[in-house]
């Protein structure tokens, strides 16, 4: 499947699937202790990698981390479209099952086609999440 493709699916299961999901009264968004979730669109998203990679800003050879990474969708795409091995890290239990669910999902897992994508559980501003995955 090429990266056309790839993204095609990424962004019809974030939009047709994932979207009409509720987190809160106000949707699919959610406020954490620290912070707030309230995802980009998936498009906005992919053209953001796009440029950063072309850019240089991003290097496609080498591990991608996305620190405070709310429901998976960003390591998706650098994993699923771009083959980049990514680090997921969230500390809120119910982003974590949902990113969790995301990555899992058939369609999703279809993309991924074996190219890492480690899951880290806890603060991104603490070493000791970093110890916990190697």
């Amino acid at each position: 499947m090429d990266a056309s493709a790839k993204f095609e699916l990424i962004r019809t299961f974030f939009e047709e699937e994932v979207s009409k999901r509720k987190l809160s009264e106000n949707g699919y968004v959610k406020t954490t202790s620290i912070g707030h979730f309230h995802p980009s669109r998936i498009t906005r998203i992919n053209r953001g990698l796009e440029i950063l990679i072309a850019e240089g800003i991003i290097d496609a050879s080498t591990w991608f981390l996305d620190a405070g990474g709310g429901d998976g969708r960003i390591v998706i795409l650098t994993a699923g479209k771009y083959n980049i091995p990514s680090i997921y890290v969230e500390y809120d239990e119910e982003l974590i099952s949902l990113a969790k669910a995301n990555i899992h999902n058939s369609k999703i897992s279809a993309v991924l086609n074996g190219i890492p994508l480690i899951i880290a559980e806890g603060d991104f501003t603490d070493d000791e999440t970093y110890l916990k995955v190697g």
